[in-house]
C-alpha cells in the first residue's frame, strides 16, 4: 500500500496540474477513513445516546421536585411525549409528530416514513402540507448533483487510468467510488418521484379525512 501512494504521489508531481486536480478528492477519501475508524472504536452514536439519555434523566428527574407547579410539570411532560416521538417518528416538527403516527397507523407503515421527506414537510391548520415546489427544486438540484459528480469521478478515471498501471488504477478508482462517489451521492440523493407521489396521494386522503376547525367548533358547541 505504501508503495502504491508513493508512486501515486510521483505521478501527481510529474502531472502537474492535472494530477493535483483529484488530490483533493483523495484527501477527503483519507480523512473519510480516518472519521470511520474513529466512529467503530468510538461509537459516537452510544455517546449520542447516553447525551439524549443523560438529558432524559435530568427531566424526569425534574418532576420528582415537589415544589414545581402544575404547568411547570405539564411543560416538562410534554417535553418528555416530544422526546420519545422524535425517536418514534425521526420529525423534529414537534406539530408533525401526532400527525405521522397516525399516518403510519391508517396506511400500516413504519413511524419514521415521513422522515424521508420531512424537509418539506409542515403543519397547516392541524393537517400535514407538503412544499412540492421546493420539493422538485431540490429533485434537479439532486440530477444534477448526481450529473456533475459522476462526471467529476468519469474525469479523475481518465486522468488515473493514463498515469498508472491498471491494476493500482483500478484500486484507486474502486476506493473513490466506494469512499467519496457512494457516499456523497447517498447524502444528497431525495426520495424518488415514484414513491414522492404515492406519498402525496396517500396524504391528501389522509387530510381529507381529518376533522378541520369547523368541525371541532360544531363539535364543541
Amino acid at each position: 500500500m505504501d508503495a502504491i501512494l508513493t508512486q501515486a504521489f510521483e505521478w501527481f508531481t510529474k502531472n502537474g496540474t492535472p494530477g493535483w486536480l483529484i488530490m483533493p478528492a483523495i484527501l477527503f477519501g483519507m480523512c473519510v477513513l480516518v472519521v470511520h475508524s474513529w466512529l467503530v472504536r468510538a461509537d459516537p452514536a452510544g455517546i449520542a445516546r447516553s447525551v439524549i439519555n443523560s438529558e432524559k434523566r435530568r427531566l424526569e428527574h425534574m418532576l420528582t421536585q415537589e415544589y414545581l407547579n402544575r404547568e411547570t410539570r405539564a411543560l416538562i411532560e410534554r417535553e418528555l411525549r416530544q422526546r420519545s416521538l422524535w425517536k418514534l417518528t425521526r420529525l423534529f416538527n414537534h406539530r408533525l409528530q401526532d400527525l405521522a403516527v397516525l399516518f403510519a397507523e391508517r396506511y400500516n407503515v413504519r413511524a419514521s416514513y415521513l422522515s424521508l421527506w420531512r424537509t418539506w414537510l409542515s403543519e397547516r391548520e392541524g393537517k400535514i402540507h407538503f412544499n412540492r415546489t421546493w420539493y422538485m427544486i431540490c429533485l434537479c438540484l439532486s440530477g444534477l448533483n448526481v450529473f456533475i459528480s459522476t462526471t467529476l469521478l468519469i474525469a479523475a478515471g481518465i486522468i488515473i487510468f493514463h498515469g498508472l498501471s491498471t491494476g493500482r488504477a483500478m484500486l484507486l478508482m474502486l476506493l473513490m467510488t466506494g469512499f467519496i462517489w457512494l457516499p456523497w451521492l447517498m447524502l444528497t440523493l431525495v426520495p424518488l418521484p415514484g414513491m414522492t407521489r404515492r406519498m402525496e396521494a396517500q396524504l391528501a386522503v389522509f387530510n381529507s379525512q381529518l376533522p378541520t376547525a369547523n368541525d371541532e367548533e360544531q363539535a364543541a358547541a
